[in-house]
């Protein structure tokens, strides 16, 4: 590929033009794409949005294993090798203290992470009062990533001052029970589309 391909590619960005899926295939797939050349390209767009600013995002593993999830990207998974240390939820203590230090080292966003299938109601009261103690003590956004949530969990946890539920889509729908069986692609979508209904 010519330089004149990756000058189009950042132009089009730039434009908010959506790149033609052949475009987006052949960037995949063909080994005639430069690594760097493609990463300028979008660094291109990037420094026009954001300069050579970045925003501190600090994640805090708040439990990590005991997971029913058999998801095999995660280290958390009930059937992964990998060699964690397991451990249930932090003191609330000990996550206090944590947004704290994220907060005085310049954090824009604070983010607990859980293992597991799904957000309790009985763990998104406690939640709820974290963040609502977090947020009145640092000006910080928190985020949470604890699996599937419903609307009404969803509701709960903006109105104590989540900014941010994360939740991703690992894979294509059509891909997706090649690397998870515990839960559905649409089952993720769902926990999406709640988040977004309650303004998360």
């Amino acid at each position: 590929m010519d330089n004149n391909f990756y000058s189009q590619l950042t132009q089009k960005s730039l434009a908010n033009e959506l790149l033609p899926k052949e475009i987006c295939g052949e960037i995949l797939t063909s080994n005639d794409i430069e690594l760097l050349s493609l990463l300028n390209a979008a660094y291109n767009v990037r420094r026009e949005y954001f300069g050579n600013e970045v925003k501190i995002h600090v994640i805090n593993n708040v439990q990590n294993g005991y997971c029913s999830e058999d998801c095999r990207y995660c280290a958390q998974s009930k059937e992964t090798n990998a060699k964690i240390s397991e451990y249930p939820m932090k003191s609330d203590e000990q996550i206090i203290q944590e947004a704290k230090n994220a907060y005085e080292n310049g954090a824009f966003r604070y983010c607990m992470v859980f293992s597991g299938k799904q957000l309790s109601k009985k763990r998104a009261e406690h939640l709820s009062s974290l963040i609502h103690q977090i947020k009145s003590k640092y000006p910080i956004q928190v985020c949470v990533s604890h699996g599937q949530v419903d609307k009404k969990v969803a509701s709960v946890l903006k109105e104590a001052g989540l900014n941010r539920i994360n939740h991703n889509l690992n894979t294509s729908r059509r891909y997706y029970p090649q690397i998870c069986t515990t839960h559905t692609y649409e089952d993720r979508l769902a926990t999406l589309k709640n988040a977004r209904e309650v303004g998360l």
